[in-house]
Protein backbone atom coordinates (compact mmCIF):
# COMPACT_ATOMS: atom_id res chain seq x y z
CA UNK A 1 0.00 0.00 0.00
CA UNK A 2 1.10 3.57 -0.67
CA UNK A 3 2.80 5.65 2.45
CA UNK A 4 0.35 8.26 3.78
CA UNK A 5 2.24 11.47 5.71
CA UNK A 6 0.17 11.90 9.04
CA UNK A 7 -2.43 14.69 9.08
CA UNK A 8 -1.86 17.28 10.48
CA UNK A 9 -4.88 19.98 12.50
CA UNK A 10 -4.77 23.66 12.85
CA UNK A 11 -5.20 25.14 16.75
CA UNK A 12 -9.24 25.79 17.86
CA UNK A 13 -10.54 28.68 19.57
CA UNK A 14 -11.72 31.50 17.83
CA UNK A 15 -9.68 30.91 15.13
CA UNK A 16 -11.47 30.92 11.47
CA UNK A 17 -14.98 32.11 13.54
CA UNK A 18 -15.93 35.93 12.78
CA UNK A 19 -16.00 38.16 16.09
CA UNK A 20 -19.64 39.80 17.35
CA UNK A 21 -19.06 43.75 17.01
CA UNK A 22 -16.22 46.04 17.59
CA UNK A 23 -14.13 45.90 21.00
CA UNK A 24 -10.58 45.79 22.38
CA UNK A 25 -8.16 44.29 19.99
CA UNK A 26 -7.82 40.93 20.05
CA UNK A 27 -4.61 39.97 21.16
CA UNK A 28 -2.09 38.63 18.23
CA UNK A 29 -2.15 34.88 17.76
CA UNK A 30 0.89 32.72 18.47
CA UNK A 31 2.34 30.98 15.21
CA UNK A 32 0.59 27.94 13.69
CA UNK A 33 1.86 24.50 14.84
CA UNK A 34 0.83 21.22 14.17
CA UNK A 35 -1.29 19.44 17.01
CA UNK A 36 1.18 17.27 18.75
CA UNK A 37 0.09 13.43 18.19
CA UNK A 38 -1.92 11.61 20.65
CA UNK A 39 0.12 9.96 23.05
CA UNK A 40 1.03 7.17 22.51
CA UNK A 41 -0.55 3.55 24.55
CA UNK A 42 1.41 2.13 27.43
CA UNK A 43 3.92 -0.06 26.13
CA UNK A 44 4.55 1.38 22.67
CA UNK A 45 6.72 4.23 23.14
CA UNK A 46 9.66 3.46 20.52
CA UNK A 47 12.41 3.15 21.25
CA UNK A 48 14.86 6.97 22.01
CA UNK A 49 16.17 7.73 18.83
CA UNK A 50 14.24 6.03 16.66
CA UNK A 51 12.02 7.27 13.78
CA UNK A 52 8.87 5.81 12.77
CA UNK A 53 9.35 3.62 9.27
CA UNK A 54 6.60 2.72 6.90
CA UNK A 55 5.21 -0.40 6.14
CA UNK A 56 6.88 -2.21 3.54
CA UNK A 57 5.73 -2.74 0.04
CA UNK A 58 5.03 -6.51 -0.71
CA UNK A 59 7.52 -8.27 -3.05
CA UNK A 60 6.85 -9.30 -6.91
CA UNK A 61 6.00 -12.55 -7.49
CA UNK A 62 9.12 -14.44 -7.83
CA UNK A 63 10.35 -15.61 -11.55
CA UNK A 64 10.14 -19.79 -12.01
CA UNK A 65 13.94 -21.35 -12.04
CA UNK A 66 14.05 -23.85 -14.98
CA UNK A 67 16.28 -26.82 -14.53
CA UNK A 68 19.73 -26.40 -15.82
CA UNK A 69 19.94 -30.24 -17.35
CA UNK A 70 23.44 -31.78 -18.62
CA UNK A 71 23.59 -33.00 -22.16
CA UNK A 72 26.98 -34.74 -22.40
CA UNK A 73 28.64 -35.13 -25.23
CA UNK A 74 30.20 -38.41 -26.13
CA UNK A 75 34.04 -38.36 -27.49
CA UNK A 76 34.87 -41.67 -26.98
CA UNK A 77 34.63 -43.62 -29.70
CA UNK A 78 31.89 -46.24 -29.91
CA UNK A 79 33.12 -49.83 -30.39
CA UNK A 80 30.91 -50.60 -33.61
CA UNK A 81 31.45 -54.44 -32.85
CA UNK A 82 29.36 -53.99 -30.05
CA UNK A 83 25.93 -53.96 -31.47
CA UNK A 84 26.52 -52.78 -35.31
CA UNK A 85 29.07 -55.13 -36.82
CA UNK A 86 29.40 -58.74 -36.22
CA UNK A 87 32.97 -58.55 -35.60
CA UNK A 88 35.10 -61.96 -35.63
CA UNK A 89 35.93 -63.29 -31.99
CA UNK A 90 38.42 -65.50 -31.38
CA UNK A 91 37.62 -67.24 -27.79
CA UNK A 92 41.23 -66.23 -27.10
CA UNK A 93 42.23 -68.92 -24.73
CA UNK A 94 41.17 -72.51 -27.14
CA UNK A 95 41.84 -72.91 -31.15
CA UNK A 96 38.46 -71.68 -32.83
CA UNK A 97 38.40 -70.01 -35.53
CA UNK A 98 36.78 -66.90 -36.30
CA UNK A 99 33.39 -66.84 -38.98
CA UNK A 100 33.09 -67.31 -42.27
CA UNK A 101 33.86 -64.20 -44.30
CA UNK A 102 32.16 -64.22 -47.67
CA UNK A 103 33.04 -61.56 -50.35
CA UNK A 104 31.67 -62.88 -53.57
CA UNK A 105 32.99 -66.25 -54.76
CA UNK A 106 36.16 -65.81 -52.21
CA UNK A 107 35.65 -66.44 -48.94
CA UNK A 108 37.10 -67.93 -45.87
CA UNK A 109 36.05 -71.18 -44.03
CA UNK A 110 37.68 -71.35 -40.52
CA UNK A 111 37.54 -74.13 -38.06
CA UNK A 112 39.22 -75.61 -35.16
CA UNK A 113 42.61 -76.08 -35.52
CA UNK A 114 42.22 -79.70 -36.11
CA UNK A 115 40.82 -78.97 -39.29
CA UNK A 116 42.10 -76.60 -41.72
CA UNK A 117 41.23 -73.53 -43.07
CA UNK A 118 40.30 -72.80 -46.55
CA UNK A 119 39.97 -70.13 -49.11
CA UNK A 120 38.25 -70.72 -52.66
CA UNK A 121 38.70 -69.22 -55.92
CA UNK A 122 36.75 -69.48 -58.57
CA UNK A 123 38.51 -69.86 -62.13
CA UNK A 124 36.61 -68.88 -65.73
CA UNK A 125 37.21 -72.47 -67.26
CA UNK A 126 37.95 -74.85 -64.38
CA UNK A 127 35.56 -73.59 -61.31
CA UNK A 128 36.02 -73.57 -58.15
CA UNK A 129 39.59 -74.07 -57.11
CA UNK A 130 39.94 -74.67 -53.20
CA UNK A 131 42.97 -73.43 -51.39
CA UNK A 132 44.41 -74.89 -47.90
CA UNK A 133 45.57 -72.51 -45.84
CA UNK A 134 48.30 -73.33 -42.26
CA UNK A 135 46.54 -73.06 -39.43
CA UNK A 136 46.96 -70.18 -37.32
CA UNK A 137 46.80 -69.54 -33.47
CA UNK A 138 44.11 -67.32 -32.29
CA UNK A 139 44.53 -64.23 -30.02
CA UNK A 140 44.86 -66.13 -27.30
CA UNK A 141 47.89 -67.79 -28.11
CA UNK A 142 49.64 -66.32 -30.76
CA UNK A 143 51.69 -65.12 -28.14
CA UNK A 144 52.18 -68.03 -25.46
CA UNK A 145 53.98 -71.32 -25.14
CA UNK A 146 56.23 -71.54 -27.88
CA UNK A 147 55.71 -68.43 -29.49
CA UNK A 148 56.34 -66.55 -25.78
CA UNK A 149 59.41 -64.88 -26.86
CA UNK A 150 57.99 -63.89 -30.35
CA UNK A 151 58.31 -60.12 -30.53
CA UNK A 152 54.89 -58.42 -30.36
CA UNK A 153 52.49 -56.75 -32.74
CA UNK A 154 49.27 -55.50 -31.33
CA UNK A 155 47.75 -52.87 -33.78
CA UNK A 156 45.13 -51.10 -31.98
CA UNK A 157 44.09 -47.21 -32.25
CA UNK A 158 46.15 -44.75 -30.40
CA UNK A 159 43.84 -43.54 -28.39
CA UNK A 160 39.87 -43.84 -28.32
CA UNK A 161 38.88 -40.22 -29.03
CA UNK A 162 37.14 -39.74 -31.68
CA UNK A 163 39.53 -36.95 -33.18
CA UNK A 164 41.91 -40.06 -33.33
CA UNK A 165 42.13 -41.69 -36.41
CA UNK A 166 46.42 -43.03 -35.98
CA UNK A 167 46.64 -46.80 -35.22
CA UNK A 168 49.88 -47.94 -33.14
CA UNK A 169 51.39 -51.34 -32.84
CA UNK A 170 51.49 -51.31 -28.88
CA UNK A 171 54.43 -54.24 -29.26
CA UNK A 172 52.56 -55.57 -25.85
CA UNK A 173 48.52 -56.72 -25.28
CA UNK A 174 46.73 -54.32 -23.41
CA UNK A 175 43.37 -55.52 -23.93
CA UNK A 176 42.01 -58.89 -23.13
CA UNK A 177 42.75 -61.43 -25.62
CA UNK A 178 39.26 -61.66 -26.88
CA UNK A 179 38.96 -58.02 -27.99
CA UNK A 180 41.74 -58.79 -30.79
CA UNK A 181 42.04 -61.35 -33.49
CA UNK A 182 44.61 -62.75 -34.80
CA UNK A 183 45.33 -61.90 -38.74
CA UNK A 184 47.82 -61.75 -41.74
CA UNK A 185 49.53 -58.54 -42.32
CA UNK A 186 47.96 -59.49 -46.08
CA UNK A 187 44.43 -61.02 -46.00
CA UNK A 188 44.11 -64.80 -46.73
CA UNK A 189 42.12 -64.24 -49.45
CA UNK A 190 44.83 -62.49 -50.95
CA UNK A 191 46.59 -65.64 -52.82
CA UNK A 192 42.92 -66.61 -53.67
CA UNK A 193 42.63 -62.86 -56.13
CA UNK A 194 46.04 -62.82 -57.68
CA UNK A 195 44.83 -66.51 -58.74
CA UNK A 196 41.62 -65.39 -59.97
CA UNK A 197 43.24 -61.98 -61.89
CA UNK A 198 45.77 -63.62 -63.36
CA UNK A 199 43.76 -65.83 -65.41
CA UNK A 200 42.39 -62.95 -66.70
CA UNK A 201 45.95 -61.57 -67.27
CA UNK A 202 47.03 -65.14 -69.23
CA UNK A 203 43.90 -67.63 -69.18
CA UNK A 204 46.57 -70.43 -69.90
CA UNK A 205 47.02 -69.94 -66.25
CA UNK A 206 44.09 -71.46 -65.20
CA UNK A 207 44.81 -74.74 -66.78
CA UNK A 208 48.45 -74.32 -64.82
CA UNK A 209 46.72 -73.57 -61.59
CA UNK A 210 44.54 -76.63 -61.40
CA UNK A 211 46.78 -78.72 -62.59
CA UNK A 212 49.64 -77.61 -60.01
CA UNK A 213 48.87 -75.81 -57.33
CA UNK A 214 49.03 -78.76 -55.28
CA UNK A 215 50.51 -81.38 -56.77
CA UNK A 216 53.33 -83.14 -54.58
CA UNK A 217 56.84 -81.28 -54.95
CA UNK A 218 59.61 -83.92 -54.20
CA UNK A 219 61.36 -82.57 -50.84
CA UNK A 220 64.62 -82.49 -53.04
CA UNK A 221 63.75 -80.00 -55.66
CA UNK A 222 62.26 -77.45 -52.84
CA UNK A 223 65.47 -77.67 -51.23
CA UNK A 224 66.95 -76.46 -54.71
CA UNK A 225 65.09 -73.57 -55.21
CA UNK A 226 66.70 -70.40 -55.82
CA UNK A 227 64.53 -68.19 -53.53
CA UNK A 228 64.47 -68.57 -50.22
CA UNK A 229 62.77 -66.29 -47.68
CA UNK A 230 64.98 -66.29 -43.92
CA UNK A 231 62.30 -68.03 -41.87
CA UNK A 232 62.56 -71.29 -40.83
CA UNK A 233 60.61 -73.85 -43.11
CA UNK A 234 58.90 -75.99 -42.05
CA UNK A 235 57.58 -79.22 -43.99
CA UNK A 236 56.01 -78.63 -47.42
CA UNK A 237 55.48 -80.29 -50.55
CA UNK A 238 53.20 -78.24 -52.41
CA UNK A 239 53.32 -74.51 -54.47
CA UNK A 240 50.38 -73.98 -52.41
CA UNK A 241 52.60 -74.44 -48.85
CA UNK A 242 55.23 -72.75 -49.72
CA UNK A 243 53.02 -69.74 -51.09
CA UNK A 244 50.80 -69.24 -47.99
CA UNK A 245 53.98 -70.09 -45.87
CA UNK A 246 55.12 -66.55 -45.90
CA UNK A 247 51.83 -65.48 -44.98
CA UNK A 248 52.00 -66.93 -41.19
CA UNK A 249 51.88 -70.13 -40.11
CA UNK A 250 52.10 -72.12 -36.69
CA UNK A 251 55.96 -72.15 -37.28
CA UNK A 252 56.07 -69.09 -38.86
CA UNK A 253 53.93 -66.58 -36.49
CA UNK A 254 56.23 -63.44 -37.04
CA UNK A 255 53.76 -62.46 -39.86
CA UNK A 256 51.13 -62.20 -37.66
CA UNK A 257 49.18 -59.70 -35.80
CA UNK A 258 46.90 -58.88 -33.15
CA UNK A 259 44.33 -56.39 -34.44
CA UNK A 260 41.62 -54.76 -32.55
CA UNK A 261 38.16 -56.43 -34.03
CA UNK A 262 37.32 -53.62 -35.87
CA UNK A 263 40.27 -52.48 -37.44
CA UNK A 264 40.39 -55.94 -38.30
CA UNK A 265 36.77 -56.35 -39.89
CA UNK A 266 37.85 -52.43 -41.47
CA UNK A 267 40.96 -53.67 -42.93
CA UNK A 268 39.53 -57.23 -44.66
CA UNK A 269 36.43 -55.28 -45.66
CA UNK A 270 39.02 -52.30 -47.21
CA UNK A 271 41.11 -54.88 -48.79
CA UNK A 272 38.62 -57.03 -50.69
CA UNK A 273 36.80 -53.69 -51.54
CA UNK A 274 33.80 -55.61 -51.53
CA UNK A 275 31.75 -55.48 -48.74
CA UNK A 276 30.87 -52.02 -47.45
CA UNK A 277 32.42 -50.92 -44.40
CA UNK A 278 29.00 -50.08 -42.94
CA UNK A 279 26.05 -51.19 -44.81
CA UNK A 280 24.47 -47.69 -46.20
CA UNK A 281 21.49 -48.27 -44.53
CA UNK A 282 22.71 -49.04 -41.11
CA UNK A 283 24.80 -45.78 -41.51
CA UNK A 284 21.55 -44.02 -42.09
CA UNK A 285 19.51 -45.27 -39.81
CA UNK A 286 21.61 -44.47 -37.67
CA UNK A 287 22.82 -40.94 -38.02
CA UNK A 288 18.65 -40.53 -37.99
CA UNK A 289 18.98 -41.91 -34.52
CA UNK A 290 21.47 -40.31 -33.07
CA UNK A 291 20.53 -36.29 -34.28
CA UNK A 292 17.27 -37.22 -32.76
CA UNK A 293 18.88 -38.22 -29.76
CA UNK A 294 18.21 -42.17 -30.07
CA UNK A 295 22.01 -43.27 -29.61
CA UNK A 296 25.21 -40.76 -29.17
CA UNK A 297 26.64 -39.39 -32.46
CA UNK A 298 29.83 -41.34 -32.19
CA UNK A 299 28.17 -44.12 -33.07
CA UNK A 300 28.00 -42.98 -36.71
CA UNK A 301 31.18 -41.07 -36.49
CA UNK A 302 32.60 -43.99 -35.30
CA UNK A 303 32.31 -45.77 -38.75
CA UNK A 304 34.14 -42.95 -40.29
CA UNK A 305 37.63 -43.53 -38.72
CA UNK A 306 38.85 -45.52 -41.39
CA UNK A 307 41.96 -47.37 -40.86
CA UNK A 308 43.74 -49.94 -42.09
CA UNK A 309 47.50 -51.84 -40.75
CA UNK A 310 49.40 -52.58 -43.20
CA UNK A 311 52.62 -52.73 -41.28
CA UNK A 312 55.49 -55.33 -42.75
CA UNK A 313 53.57 -55.61 -45.72
CA UNK A 314 56.98 -54.99 -47.72
CA UNK A 315 58.88 -57.71 -46.01
CA UNK A 316 55.91 -60.45 -46.56
CA UNK A 317 55.47 -59.30 -50.09
CA UNK A 318 59.18 -59.62 -50.62
CA UNK A 319 58.92 -62.97 -49.47
CA UNK A 320 55.70 -64.30 -50.95
CA UNK A 321 57.53 -63.01 -54.88
CA UNK A 322 60.67 -65.11 -53.53
CA UNK A 323 58.66 -68.22 -53.45
CA UNK A 324 56.68 -67.22 -57.06
CA UNK A 325 60.06 -66.86 -58.01
CA UNK A 326 60.72 -70.72 -58.05
CA UNK A 327 57.25 -71.64 -59.63
CA UNK A 328 59.01 -72.06 -63.07
CA UNK A 329 61.57 -74.48 -62.21
CA UNK A 330 59.66 -76.27 -59.12
CA UNK A 331 57.02 -77.20 -62.18
CA UNK A 332 59.55 -77.68 -65.21
CA UNK A 333 57.42 -74.74 -66.89
CA UNK A 334 60.19 -71.63 -67.28
CA UNK A 335 57.82 -69.95 -69.47
CA UNK A 336 55.68 -69.49 -66.35
CA UNK A 337 56.83 -65.72 -64.72
CA UNK A 338 54.26 -65.36 -61.99
CA UNK A 339 56.13 -62.33 -60.63
CA UNK A 340 55.01 -59.45 -63.26
CA UNK A 341 51.39 -60.12 -62.99
CA UNK A 342 51.78 -60.50 -58.72
CA UNK A 343 52.95 -56.93 -59.15
CA UNK A 344 50.08 -55.66 -61.26
CA UNK A 345 48.10 -57.15 -58.95
CA UNK A 346 49.24 -55.85 -55.99
CA UNK A 347 49.00 -52.30 -57.77
CA UNK A 348 45.36 -52.99 -58.84
CA UNK A 349 44.52 -54.10 -55.65
CA UNK A 350 45.96 -51.00 -54.02
CA UNK A 351 44.02 -49.05 -56.11
CA UNK A 352 40.51 -50.94 -55.94
CA UNK A 353 41.20 -50.45 -51.81
CA UNK A 354 41.43 -46.84 -52.06
CA UNK A 355 38.95 -46.29 -54.26
CA UNK A 356 36.40 -47.96 -52.53
CA UNK A 357 36.90 -46.71 -49.16
CA UNK A 358 37.13 -43.06 -50.45
CA UNK A 359 33.91 -43.57 -52.44
CA UNK A 360 32.03 -45.25 -49.15
CA UNK A 361 33.32 -42.12 -47.19
CA UNK A 362 32.35 -39.81 -49.88
CA UNK A 363 28.87 -41.10 -50.32
CA UNK A 364 28.15 -41.17 -46.27
CA UNK A 365 29.11 -37.00 -46.28
CA UNK A 366 26.04 -35.50 -48.02
CA UNK A 367 23.24 -36.84 -45.77
CA UNK A 368 25.18 -36.74 -43.02
CA UNK A 369 25.39 -32.96 -43.35
CA UNK A 370 22.04 -32.70 -44.60
CA UNK A 371 20.81 -34.56 -41.25
CA UNK A 372 22.79 -32.16 -38.99
CA UNK A 373 22.03 -29.25 -41.06
CA UNK A 374 18.19 -29.78 -40.69
CA UNK A 375 18.61 -31.02 -36.66
CA UNK A 376 20.26 -27.75 -35.97
CA UNK A 377 17.33 -25.72 -37.79
CA UNK A 378 14.96 -27.36 -35.43
CA UNK A 379 16.74 -26.93 -32.08
CA UNK A 380 17.12 -23.11 -33.04
CA UNK A 381 13.38 -22.96 -33.54
CA UNK A 382 13.03 -24.79 -30.58
CA UNK A 383 15.34 -22.58 -28.07
CA UNK A 384 13.71 -19.52 -29.21
CA UNK A 385 10.21 -20.39 -28.36
CA UNK A 386 11.15 -21.90 -25.08
CA UNK A 387 12.86 -18.86 -24.04
CA UNK A 388 10.08 -17.09 -24.85
CA UNK A 389 7.93 -19.65 -22.71
CA UNK A 390 10.32 -19.02 -19.80
CA UNK A 391 10.53 -15.34 -19.66
CA UNK A 392 6.92 -14.55 -20.36
CA UNK A 393 3.84 -13.68 -18.53
CA UNK A 394 2.77 -17.14 -18.32
CA UNK A 395 6.18 -18.23 -16.90
CA UNK A 396 4.95 -20.00 -13.31
CA UNK A 397 2.07 -21.88 -15.26
CA UNK A 398 4.84 -23.21 -18.13
CA UNK A 399 7.40 -24.01 -15.11
CA UNK A 400 4.53 -26.22 -13.40
CA UNK A 401 3.62 -28.21 -16.77
CA UNK A 402 7.10 -28.42 -17.70
CA UNK A 403 7.99 -30.19 -14.21
CA UNK A 404 5.15 -32.01 -14.16
CA UNK A 405 5.72 -33.88 -17.66
CA UNK A 406 9.26 -34.16 -16.55
CA UNK A 407 8.65 -36.40 -13.70
CA UNK A 408 6.73 -38.27 -16.09
CA UNK A 409 9.14 -38.86 -18.49
CA UNK A 410 11.94 -39.98 -15.71
CA UNK A 411 9.84 -42.47 -14.54
CA UNK A 412 9.32 -43.98 -17.62
CA UNK A 413 13.10 -43.37 -18.19
CA UNK A 414 13.68 -45.63 -15.35
CA UNK A 415 11.51 -48.66 -17.08
CA UNK A 416 13.40 -48.71 -19.86
CA UNK A 417 16.77 -48.52 -18.48
CA UNK A 418 15.53 -51.87 -17.02
CA UNK A 419 15.05 -53.25 -19.83
CA UNK A 420 18.03 -51.90 -22.05
CA UNK A 421 20.34 -53.91 -19.06
CA UNK A 422 18.32 -56.80 -18.85
CA UNK A 423 19.12 -57.15 -22.91
CA UNK A 424 22.72 -56.35 -22.31
CA UNK A 425 22.80 -59.57 -19.75
CA UNK A 426 21.36 -61.49 -22.14
CA UNK A 427 24.25 -60.68 -24.84
CA UNK A 428 26.72 -61.37 -21.87
CA UNK A 429 25.43 -64.72 -21.00
CA UNK A 430 25.20 -66.05 -24.52
CA UNK A 431 28.92 -64.66 -24.91
CA UNK A 432 29.59 -66.81 -21.91
CA UNK A 433 27.74 -70.01 -22.73
CA UNK A 434 30.01 -70.52 -25.60
CA UNK A 435 33.21 -71.88 -23.93
CA UNK A 436 33.79 -75.85 -23.73
CA UNK A 437 30.92 -75.93 -26.93
CA UNK A 438 31.80 -77.64 -30.25
CA UNK A 439 32.28 -75.32 -33.95
CA UNK A 440 28.63 -76.20 -34.47
CA UNK A 441 27.14 -75.01 -31.33
CA UNK A 442 28.73 -72.29 -31.43
CA UNK A 443 27.72 -70.92 -34.41
CA UNK A 444 24.23 -71.35 -33.07
CA UNK A 445 24.71 -69.34 -29.93
CA UNK A 446 26.49 -66.67 -32.28
CA UNK A 447 23.34 -66.45 -34.44
CA UNK A 448 21.61 -66.14 -31.02
CA UNK A 449 24.09 -63.28 -30.01
CA UNK A 450 23.40 -61.47 -33.30
CA UNK A 451 19.81 -61.33 -32.47
CA UNK A 452 20.62 -60.26 -28.92
CA UNK A 453 22.57 -57.37 -29.80
CA UNK A 454 19.38 -56.14 -31.84
CA UNK A 455 17.46 -56.33 -29.47
CA UNK A 456 19.98 -53.93 -26.85
CA UNK A 457 20.10 -51.24 -29.96
CA UNK A 458 16.46 -51.24 -29.90
CA UNK A 459 15.81 -50.68 -26.03
CA UNK A 460 18.89 -48.49 -25.79
CA UNK A 461 17.33 -46.25 -28.83
CA UNK A 462 14.11 -45.91 -26.75
CA UNK A 463 15.66 -45.07 -24.05
CA UNK A 464 17.72 -42.05 -25.66
CA UNK A 465 14.18 -40.78 -27.29
CA UNK A 466 12.90 -40.45 -23.53
CA UNK A 467 15.81 -38.80 -22.25
CA UNK A 468 16.32 -36.35 -25.44
CA UNK A 469 12.43 -36.01 -24.72
CA UNK A 470 13.42 -34.59 -21.14
CA UNK A 471 16.11 -32.54 -22.92
CA UNK A 472 13.65 -30.38 -25.15
CA UNK A 473 11.39 -29.23 -22.06
CA UNK A 474 13.93 -26.52 -21.22
CA UNK A 475 16.24 -23.76 -23.15
CA UNK A 476 19.39 -24.59 -21.69
CA UNK A 477 19.12 -27.92 -22.03
CA UNK A 478 18.16 -27.77 -25.93
CA UNK A 479 21.22 -25.37 -26.35
CA UNK A 480 23.41 -27.82 -25.18
CA UNK A 481 21.86 -30.09 -27.79
CA UNK A 482 22.96 -27.53 -30.24
CA UNK A 483 26.39 -27.16 -28.89
CA UNK A 484 26.71 -30.52 -29.79
CA UNK A 485 25.38 -30.93 -33.01
CA UNK A 486 27.83 -27.76 -33.94
CA UNK A 487 30.37 -30.10 -32.46
CA UNK A 488 29.40 -33.11 -34.81
CA UNK A 489 29.50 -30.74 -37.41
CA UNK A 490 33.09 -29.61 -37.03
CA UNK A 491 33.91 -33.62 -36.65
CA UNK A 492 32.52 -34.57 -40.04
CA UNK A 493 33.53 -31.43 -41.54
CA UNK A 494 37.65 -32.95 -40.73
CA UNK A 495 36.97 -36.40 -41.57
CA UNK A 496 35.79 -34.75 -44.97
CA UNK A 497 39.57 -33.00 -45.53
CA UNK A 498 41.19 -36.40 -44.30
CA UNK A 499 39.42 -38.63 -46.59
CA UNK A 500 41.89 -36.80 -49.74
CA UNK A 501 44.66 -38.51 -47.80
CA UNK A 502 43.38 -42.35 -48.03
CA UNK A 503 46.79 -43.85 -49.19
CA UNK A 504 47.78 -47.74 -48.70
CA UNK A 505 51.08 -48.62 -48.07
CA UNK A 506 52.60 -49.57 -51.12
CA UNK A 507 55.10 -52.64 -51.44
Amino acid sequence: MLFSPPEFSLATGNIGKRAPGPGPAAPKPKPLSPNPQPAPKPGSVPAPGSKSQPSPSPKPAAQPIFPKLAVPYKDEATNLCDLYLDCPEDDGDVFDGIEARNEDHTFINQNRLSKRRTVDATLPTSGKLTLTAPNQPPSGMLYTGPRKNNDKNVFDFKDNKLGSRIVKNFKAIVKPTYMYATEHIIELQTIAMFMEFAVKQNSALDTFFRSEWSRKLSATSIAARKGKPSYKLTKQDTLMALIFEPMGSISNPTNYVLCEQQINLYKERLWSAKKALMEPETYKETVKNAVKGAVPSSDYLSALRLVNVMAKFRDINNNIKLELSNVGALTNQPNVDLIPIWNAFLVDRISKAESWGTAWLASRFPETEKEIDAAIKKYRAMYRQLQQEESGVKAAQHAASQKTRQNQLEQQLRAQATRRRAAEARVTTLRNSRKGKTAAQKNTINNQISVAKKNVLTEMRAEGVIQRTIHELCAHSVNLILTNLLADQSRVVEYKRGMVGLKLTRP
